[in-house]
């Protein structure tokens, strides 16, 4: 699991080494090493600020202790990591780099040709009535679920 160093040092955060996040993956970590002057937080909240899509996007995830797992970060050229605790103590952001993953800018696949989507609802609807279109129905809507989580481009655009 790649894990990322920023030092917390007077407030400011600082990459100690190196690092790039592939943007799409899941699997890495934000290790921090804090001042004493976080002595007083035990649980703190990092938060990640990038840009997609021309918007900017955070997220924010609170943890104990001094590493926290990295949201997984689409289609950014860099994101910028903080932590913020308490009534309140914060970090300038630490910028971490991004290269971008081949599922970036892309959607997860293109949709059905509208031809192949008619002749679908057409067979559906000369089986009405009867257990084959029930549970092609069935199958149709289980498949939707899958993917009802992910969000397309244009929607997330909005």
């Amino acid at each position: 699991m790649p894990e990322i160093m920023i030092d917390v040092t007077e407030k400011a955060a600082v990459l100690s080494a190196p690092s790039v996040i592939v943007c799409g993956n899941s699997g890495y970590t934000v290790r921090f090493a804090f001042s004493s002057e976080w002595d007083a937080y035990p649980t703190k909240t990092a938060r990640f600020v990038y840009r997609r899509s021309g918007a900017l996007r955070y997220a924010d995830l609170l943890f104990a202790g001094n590493s926290v797992s990295v949201p997984v970060i689409r289609d950014a050229d860099e994101v910028e990591i903080g932590v913020y605790a308490g009534d309140l103590c914060t970090t300038t952001p630490a910028r971490v780099p991004c290269a971008r993953c081949i599922t970036d800018g892309a959607p997860v696949h293109d949709p059905p040709a509208p031809d192949v989507y008619g002749q679908l609802l057409a067979y559906l609807a000369g089986l009405q009535g009867s257990a084959v279109a029930g549970a092609a129905v069935l199958h149709i809507c289980g498949a939707g679920a899958e993917s009802a989580g992910e969000t397309t481009i244009e929607e997330e655009a909005s």
